[in-house]
C-alpha cells in the first residue's frame, strides 16, 4: 500500500511513530501463501541523514522497529515513502474507527485485531458496522438484558434523532435499533445489507438482527392491544419456520462454510404505524441450482435431500420411516446426485434430528392449506426431493443396431434396435435405451413421484418433437442430451419446488397479516428489508454463478458507495457547503463491462447463446476482441491451475499491471475482470449452457399433465407467472418466488432467436431440424433485472451496512489470520466511508425544520410585534410558529422538498437568516455547522446538544404546567375540605342549640309549676323578658323547621312563669322557693355561657383554616423554588460534563505535549550518544568500559507491543 505522507503530515519527522511494511526489514516479505504474517510492523523514526553514516539512499530515514515493548536494537533504513503514520497507543482498541488520528490500513487492522483479541467482534467504522465472526458462542453477547439496553437506547436516539445514541459498545443490536426506531419514529423505510464472503456469518447476523425486530415490534404491539401482540407471536413463528426451510433448500456444505447460503434473500417486513409487527415477504436471488447436479469436490448438495436420505436409518414405524417405504428413499451414499461431492456427513450436524425440524415447519406450512392438493402437502413436498433424487440414477446406452450402420438420428432412421430389457418401458423406436436394471427402476420410482406414466416419462427425456412443413418430427436425442434433460428436469424440479416453498413461506405471511385486520394499514406503512446475499467468491475455478455473485457484490458496492460516500458529497456540492473531497475507489468501469449498453460481457454471452454451433472458444474470442483494452479486463498470461495467491493483494503498488500474476486456465477457454474486491479469472466452460438453462418443451408439458397436483402446480402457468415478476421494491409485495433464471422456451421476450438450439443443459444441437423463431431470455438478463430492481428497492430506503469479516480459513475460534481480514476490509471501503463521516458533517437538517423543532428556544416577543410582520425581530419570530404548526405535518422526514427552490427565493433567505438566528442562540461554535442552501448541517455530536437544550427547555414547560395544574387541584381541595368544615360546623351548632332548646324548656316547665306557689316580683318578671329574649335568638339562629315548635313552647312557658311569678308575689308562705328560683338562674347563665364557648370554638376554626391555606401558599411557593433549583442543577450538570470533556481534551494536550517533549529527550539522549562514540573514538573512554543505554524512557513508555501481539 503507498499512503501518501504528506496527508497525515511529516512522517518522517524524528520520534513518529510509523507502521512499516514487512518487505523493508531485514525479515522480508513474508511467503505468499502465509496469510498469518503481518503485513506492516511497528516502528519509530531515529535519525534523519545523520552524519556518521551515509544512507544506502539520501532520502532514507532510520527506524528503530518496536518488538516486545521495546525498540530493536539495529534500526532500518526505510524510505520515507513507504512509512504510514501509526496512531498514538492509547487510541489501540477504540471502538470507533472514526475516532483514529491517522486514518490508513495498518491502524484499520490494528484496532480491529485489538478488539477481536479482546472478544470484541464488531468495530464501528462510519456508516458500516464490521462484524468478525468469531465462530464460537459469545457468553452475554445476545441475552434479553443487552437486547434490552440496546432498545432503550435506540429508542432514546431516535427520540432526540441522534443516530449514534447512548455510549454503548458496537453491536447488531445498534444497527436493528437504528433501523426500527427510525422508521417507527419518521416513517421512513429501511434496509439493513448484511455483505460478506462464504463463512463471514451473514446468515447468522441476519437472524440476530431479526429477533430484535420481533423484540422490539412485540413490545410495540403489548402497547397496542393484545390481538397486536398475538398477531407479533404468529409471525414471529412463521418467520422461524421460514428461517428453517430456507436453510434446508437453500444452504449446503462447501469448503469454506459448513452452512453457506447459495441464494440471496430480502426479507421485507412491514410494520403498523405504532411499531408492531403486520406482516412480510421473501424474495430470493439467484439459486445455484448446478449444485443439485454436481456438487463440487468435498462439499454436498443442499441440506433437504441429506436430511431425508436419513429416514431410511429411522427405527421402524416411526413416521420417518414411514416415510422411507412411501417414498422408496435409500442411503445418501446410494444418489448418484448426493455422492458427487464425496462428502456426506457434516462434522455437529444431525441430519435425522434436522429433518424433524425441516418436517414439521414444512407441516405448518403447508399442512393448514385446507385440503387443497394443489396447495401441497410435506409429504408432497418431500416426494419432489426424492424424484430429484431418482432422477440422477437414471442411466442411458446407445441401443444395439445391425450391421448396416448407425442411423441418422430420426425415428426410423436408425435400424431396428435389439430388444429392451424385460418389462422396461420403451420410447419411441431408436432412442436411447436404459442401462439396467437399476436405471429401470429409477425410472418407475421418479414416474411414480412425479405423477407420470414409464414411458411418457422416458420419452420427454430421450427424445423430443419439432415442426417441419406443418409436420411433427421426432428427435432421438444423443446420449450427452439425455442426461442433460435428465440433469435439467432435476434442476428444474428442485428450483420450482424452492420457489414454491418460499410463496408457500410468502401466503402464510400474507394470511397473518391480512387476519389481523390491518391489511390495508399495512400495506401503506413503512417497512425494513434485511438483505442476506452471498459474498464475493474467488475459487481455483471459477464459472458462471461465480461471474454472476461478483456481478451483484459490484452493484452493491455501488449502492454502498453511492448511499455513504457519493450521495454525500454531492449534496454537499449541492448546498454550496466547502467539505474537502475524499478520493476513493469506484466501480462504474467494472460495472460497464459487465453490463453496460450497448456492450458488455453479458450481453456478449447473450449473443452467442443466440449463435448456431458457439462454443467456449467463440465465446471467449468474442470476449477478447470486445473488451481488449478495457482498464478492467483482461486476459490470463500465466498458465497455472491454482488460484492466485491473494486476488485482493496485500499491498497494492499504483504502477503494478492490474492483471499481473493473474492465473491462467487456457487463453481462448477463459477471461480475466478486475473486480472492486480483486482480479478473478472465469472459465468459460459451461457459460453457454448455464446462461440458455435450456429445458425442452416435452418436460414441462409432462409435468403440467402429472396426476399429482402439486407437481403439476409447480409447472402451471401461474406458477410461471409468479417466476417471471421481477422483485418487488415495495414491502408489501406478495409475490411469492421470485426467480432470476427462466427457462429458454418459457421466459418472457428479450431476444429473438432465429434457431432453437436442443442442448437441454450443457450439450449442442441434436439433429438438424428446421429453423423457427422462438422467445428467449438469458439466466444472465434476468439475473441482471433483479439486481436493478434490488439495488432500487434498496435506493428507496434508508440503508444501514453491516460488514461481515471471515478472520481465517480453519474456522478457529477467535483466531484472525491479518492477511486474510486486511484484504475484505479493504474490498468493503471501509476507510473511504470513514474518511468522509469523518471529515464531513453527518446530520442534516432542512431549514423549516430545524426552526419549527427548535423555534421554542427562541425568546417571546410581544403580541404586538409579533403580529406586526415584516423582516424585524417580532415578524422572524411569528414565522417560527406559523412554519412550525402549518408548513409541515410531520417534522425530520423528507430531505427538504420544494425547500430547495425556496433557498433562492426570499422566503429560502428569510429561513436561512432564521436558521442562522436559531442556531446563535444554541451557543454553538461556528465549526459545528454549516448553512447550506436548503439545509443546515452539523458536525457529529452537536444534534445532541441541541435537543439536550430543547429538553431541558420542555422540563422547564412541563414543570410550569405541572405545578399550576397541582396548584388549582389543591385549591380545588382546599375549598372543598373547607366548605365540609363549615358544614360540620353549623351541624354542630344546630345540635348544641337544640339541645338549649330543650333544656329550656325543661326549665320553663319546672318554672311554670313553681309559679303558682311564687308571689309576683318584679325581678322575676325581668327574667322572664330576658327568658323570652333568649327564646326569640334561639329561634333566629336555628332553622325554623325544627325549632320553631320549641320557641312556640317555650313561650309558652315563659308566660306560665311570669303567670306564676304574680301568684307567688300574692302567697308569702312560697319564700323558700327562691332559693330553687336562683338555682335556675344559675343553670340559664351556665347555657348562655355554653353557647359563647361553642362560638369561640367555631371562631379558632376558622383561624385554623386560614392558617392552613396560608401554609398551603407557602408550600406551593417552595415547590416551585425546588423546581428552578432542579433546573439549576441539571444545568449544571451539563456544564459540569461540558468541562469534564474540556479537561479531558486538555489532558489529552498534555499528553501530546509530554510525548513532544519525550522526543526532544530521546533527540538528545541520540546526540548525547554520538557524543560519547566520538569521544570514545578520540581515546577519552573505552567503549567496552562504559556502554550507555540508548533506550529512551518515553521510547519505552509509548512504543507499545508489536503490531498485532
Amino acid at each position: 500500500m503507498a499512503a501518501p505522507a504528506a496527508a497525515d503530515g511529516d512522517v518522517a519527522a524524528p520520534g513518529a511513530r510509523v507502521w512499516v511494511p514487512i518487505s523493508e526489514t531485514p525479515a522480508g516479505a513474508p511467503p505468499e501463501d502465509d496469510d498469518e504474517a503481518l503485513p506492516f510492523t511497528l516502528g519509530v523514526v531515529q535519525r534523519r541523514r545523520p552524519e556518521d553514516a551515509a544512507p544506502p539512499s539520501p532520502d532514507m530515514v532510520l527506524v528503530s522497529l518496536v518488538e516486545g515493548g521495546d525498540v530493536s536494537a539495529k534500526p532500518v533504513w526505510v524510505k520515507p515513502a513507504a512509512l504510514v503514520p501509526a496512531n498514538p497507543e492509547t487510541l489501540d482498541g477504540v471502538d470507533d474507527v472514526g475516532a483514529l488520528s491517522h486514518l490508513n490500513e495498518p491502524s484499520l487492522l490494528r484496532v480491529v485485531m485489538a478488539r477481536y483479541a479482546a472478544r470484541s467482534i464488531y468495530t464501528r467504522a462510519g456508516p458500516v458496522l464490521v462484524a468478525i465472526n468469531p465462530f464460537t458462542k459469545v457468553a452475554g453477547l445476545y441475552d434479553a438484558a443487552t437486547m434490552r439496553s440496546y432498545q432503550s437506547a435506540a429508542a432514546a436516539a431516535a427520540a432526540a434523532a441522534e443516530r449514534d445514541g447512548p455510549a454503548l459498545p458496537p453491536h447488531l443490536y445498534q444497527v436493528a435499533g437504528a433501523a426500527y426506531y427510525d422508521m417507527a419514529a419518521r416513517g421512513r423505510s429501511q434496509s439493513v445489507v448484511i455483505n460478506g464472503e462464504s463463512g463471514a456469518g451473514k446468515t447468522e447476523s441476519a437472524k440476530i438482527i431479526l429477533s430484535f425486530f420481533i423484540s422490539a415490534a412485540s413490545a410495540a404491539g403489548k402497547g397496542g392491544g393484545g390481538g397486536t401482540t398475538k398477531v407479533g407471536e404468529v409471525l414471529q413463528a412463521e418467520l422461524d419456520a421460514s428461517n428453517v426451510l430456507l436453510e434446508a433448500f437453500g444452504n449446503a456444505k462447501t469448503t469454506r462454510n459448513h452452512n453457506s447460503s447459495r441464494f440471496g434473500k430480502l426479507l421485507q417486513l412491514r410494520f403498523s404505524p405504532t411499531g408492531a409487527l403486520t406482516g412480510g415477504s421473501i424474495s430470493r436471488f439467484l439459486l445455484e441450482k448446478s449444485r443439485v447436479v454436481s456438487p463440487e469436490a468435498d462439499e454436498r448438495s443442499y441440506h433437504a435431500p441429506y436430511q431425508l436420505a436419513s429416514c431410511c436409518r429411522a427405527r421402524a414405524g416411526t413416521p420417518a420411516a414411514d416415510l422411507a417405504v412411501r417414498l422408496g428413499l435409500r442411503g445418501a451414499g446410494t444418489y448418484r446426485y448426493l455422492s458427487a461431492g464425496g462428502c456426506l456427513l457434516v462434522d455437529g450436524v444431525d441430519d435425522a434430528a434436522e429433518f424433524e425440524a425441516t418436517n414439521a415447519a414444512l407441516t405448518a406450512i403447508y399442512d393448514g392449506g385446507g385440503g387443497d392438493a394443489a396447495a401441497g402437502s410435506a409429504e408432497a413436498v418431500w416426494a419432489v426431493v426424492a424424484a430429484v433424487l431418482t432422477l440422477g440414477d437414471i442411466e442411458f446406452r446407445e441401443p444395439a443396431e445391425e450391421e448396416e450402420g448407425k442411423g441418422g438420428g430420426v425415428a426410423g432412421g436408425r435400424a431396428a434396435a435389439a430388444p429392451p430389457l424385460a418389462g422396461a418401458p420403451a420410447g419411441p423406436p431408436g432412442s436411447l435405451e436404459l442401462d439396467g436394471e437399476g436405471a429401470v427402476a429409477a425410472l418407475r420410482l421418479a414416474a411414480r413421484l412425479l405423477g407420470c406414466g414409464d414411458a411418457e416419462l422416458l420419452t420427454a427425456l430421450n427424445s423430443r418433437t419439432i415442426s417441419a412443413g406443418g409436420e411433427e418430427m421426432v428427435i432421438c436425442k444423443k446420449l450427452p442430451e439425455a442426461r442433460a434433460s435428465r440433469d435439467a428436469l432435476a434442476k428444474a424440479l428442485y428450483e420450482r419446488l424452492f420457489d414454491h416453498i418460499i410463496f408457500a413461506l410468502n401466503r402464510s405471511l400474507a394470511a397473518v397479516g391480512q387476519g389481523s385486520g390491518r391489511g390495508a394499514a399495512a400495506a401503506s406503512s413503512a417497512g425494513i428489508g434485511i438483505l442476506d446475499i452471498f459474498g464475493s467468491e474467488i475459487f481455483a475455478t471459477n464459472g458462471f454463478e461465480q461471474l454472476l455473485i461478483n456481478y451483484a457484490n459490484e452493484k452493491l458496492q455501488a449502492h454502498f458507495t453511492a448511499a455513504a460516500i457519493t450521495l454525500l458529497q454531492a449534496e454537499y456540492l449541492r448546498e454550496g457547503i466547502a467539505v474537502d473531497r475524499v478520493e476513493y475507489t469506484d466501480n462504474a468501469a467494472t460495472i460497464a463491462l459487465l453490463e453496460g449498453k450497448p456492450l458488455s460481457v453479458l450481453a456478449v454471452l447473450d449473443d452467442q447463446c443466440l449463435q448456431a454451433g458457439a462454443t467456449d472458444a467463440s465465446l471467449t474470442a468474442a470476449l477478447h476482441s470486445s473488451f481488449d483494452g478495457h482498464a478492467s479486463y483482461g486476459t490470463p498470461r500465466i498458465a497455472s491451475s491454482e488460484p492466485s495467491r491473494n486476488p485482493l493483494g496485500l499491498v497494492s503498488e499504483p504502477s503494478r499491471a492490474p492483471f499481473a500474476g493473474t492465473p491462467r486456465i487456457g487463453a481462448d477457454r477463459a477471461f480475466t475482470i478486475c473486480h472492486f474486491g480483486g482480479r478473478v479469472t472465469y472459465s468459460v466452460a459451461g457459460f453457454l449452457s448455464k446462461n440458455k438453462d435450456a429445458l425442452f418443451a416435452e418436460l414441462p408439458s409432462t409435468m403440467r399433465a402429472s396426476a399429482s397436483p402439486f407437481v403439476a402446480e409447480l409447472f402451471s402457468e401461474a406458477a410461471e407467472q409468479r417466476r417471471q415478476q421481477a422483485p418487488s421494491g415495495d414491502g408489501g409485495a406478495a409475490a411469492a418466488g421470485k426467480p432470476t433464471a427462466t427457462n429458454v422456451n418459457e421466459g418472457p421476450a428479450r431476444r429473438v432467436s432465429h434457431s432453437r438450439r436442443a442442448g437441454g443443459g450443457g450439450g449442442g444441437s441434436g439433429g438438424g431440424g428446421k429453423k423457427r423463431a422462438t422467445q428467449f431470455v438469458s439466466v444472465g438478463s434476468q439475473f441482471r433485472g433483479s439486481i436493478a430492481s434490488l439495488v432500487g428497492t434498496l435506493g428507496a430506503t434508508q440503508s444501514h451496512f453491516v460488514r461481515c469479516i471471515k478472520p481465517n480459513e480453519v474456522r478457529g475460534p477467535f483466531v484472525l489470520w491479518p492477511a486474510v481480514a486486511l484484504a475484505q476490509l479493504r474490498c468493503c471501503a471501509v476507510l473511504e466511508a470513514v474518511r468522509v463521516s469523518q471529515a464531513g458533517f453527518p446530520t442534516r437538517i432542512p431549514f423549516d425544520e430545524l426552526l419549527s423543532r427548535y423555534a421554542m428556544l427562541r425568546p417571546r416577543l410581544p403580541a404586538a410585534a409579533g403580529a406586526s410582520g415584516g423582516g424585524g425581530g417580532g415578524g422572524g419570530a411569528g414565522k417560527l410558529r406559523r412554519r412550525g404548526t402549518g408548513e409541515r405535518a410531520s417534522a425530520w422526514v423528507g430531505g427538504g422538498g420544494g425547500g430547495e427552490e425556496g433557498g433562492h427565493s426570499g422566503q429560502g433567505s428569510t429561513a436561512r437568516e432564521e436558521a442562522a438566528e436559531l442556531l446563535q442562540l444554541l451557543q454553538l461554535a461556528p465549526d459545528d455547522y454549516m448553512l447550506g442552501k436548503t439545509v443546515v448541517f452539523l458536525r457529529s455530536g452537536v444534534l445532541a446538544r441541541c435537543e439536550a437544550a430543547r429538553a431541558r427547555h420542555l422540563s422547564k414547560c412541563f414543570a410550569t404546567v405541572q405545578a399550576r395544574t397541582r396548584g388549582r387541584s389543591a385549591r380545588r381541595n382546599f375549598h372543598s375540605v373547607r366548605s365540609s368544615a363549615v358544614l360540620l360546623q353549623q351541624t354542630l351548632r344546630r345540635r348544641v342549640k337544640r339541645r338549649e332548646a330543650a333544656r329550656l324548656a325543661a326549665e320553663a316547665a319546672a318554672a311554670a309549676a313553681a309559679a303558682a306557689e311564687v308571689p309576683e316580683d318584679a325581678e322575676l318578671a325581668g327574667q322572664a323578658a330576658r327568658l323570652r329574649a333568649e327564646v326569640d335568638a334561639l329561634q333566629a339562629e336555628a332553622e325554623p323547621d325544627w325549632l320553631s315548635q320549641a320557641a312556640i313552647d317555650v313561650a309558652s312557658v315563659a308566660g306560665s312563669v311570669a303567670g306564676s311569678a304574680r301568684a307567688l308575689s300574692d302567697d308569702d308562705s312560697s319564700v323558700g322557693d327562691e332559693e330553687q328560683l336562683e338555682e335556675m338562674r344559675a343553670e340559664l347563665n351556665e347555657a348562655i355561657q355554653d353557647r359563647d364557648d361553642f362560638e369561640e370554638e367555631n371562631y379558632e376554626l376558622q383561624e385554623k383554616c386560614g392558617k392552613y391555606e396560608e401554609e398551603l401558599d407557602l408550600l406551593e411557593e417552595e415547590n416551585a423554588e425546588l423546581r428552578d433549583a432542579l433546573a439549576v442543577c441539571q444545568r449544571d450538570l451539563s456544564q459540569a460534563k461540558e468541562e469534564q470533556l474540556a479537561l479531558f481534551l486538555e489532558v489529552n494536550e498534555l499528553r501530546a505535549r509530554v510525548a513532544e517533549r519525550d522526543r526532544e529527550m530521546n533527540q538528545l539522549l541520540i546526540v548525547n550518544s554520538d557524543m560519547m562514540m566520538k569521544l570514545a573514538d578520540e581515546g577519552f573512554a573505552s567503549p567496552r568500559d562504559s556502554k550507555p543505554s540508548l533506550k529512551p524512557a518515553a521510547v519505552v513508555r509509548g512504543a507499545g507491543s508489536t503490531f498485532g501481539q
